[in-house]
């Protein structure tokens, strides 16, 4: 792809350097031949990212959890072994039979709760 002056090769780190200037025109434009190479990139860059806590996508509110503490990797632990327990028993309905052994028993759950208490 040829580009004008003011176009680039997209470039995470041009890109960040680059002042946004929101009353004019940009003093340049980032072009890309992929949309998902692009988005690769942010998304290595957003890795590399040092926090103290981890994000989760709650698919029930739409929205992104915060995992700062133990209590909410607790309790992030205990919804997901109530949507595993619900898979599994749907599972098991389908086939007509009941679950025989669950992928994480109550006793190894138990264990992996009170590590963190």
């Amino acid at each position: 792809v040829e580009h004008t002056e003011k176009q680039h090769d997209f470039s995470l780190s041009a890109v960040i350097e680059m002042e946004c200037k929101i009353t004019t025109f940009q003093d340049g434009y980032f072009i890309n031949a992929s949309f998902e190479s692009a988005k690769e990139e942010i998304k290595e860059y957003a890795h590399k990212i040092e926090r103290g806590f981890q994000l989760r996508y709650n698919p029930h509110t739409r929205s992104i959890d915060t995992l700062g503490t133990e209590r909410e990797i607790i309790q992030a632990l205990q919804e997901q072994k109530q949507e595993m327990n619900q898979l599994i028993e749907s599972l098991a309905k389908m086939n007509k039979e009941k679950p025989r052994e669950q992928f994480v028993n109550e006793r190894e759950w138990k264990m992996l709760i009170d590590n963190f208490s």
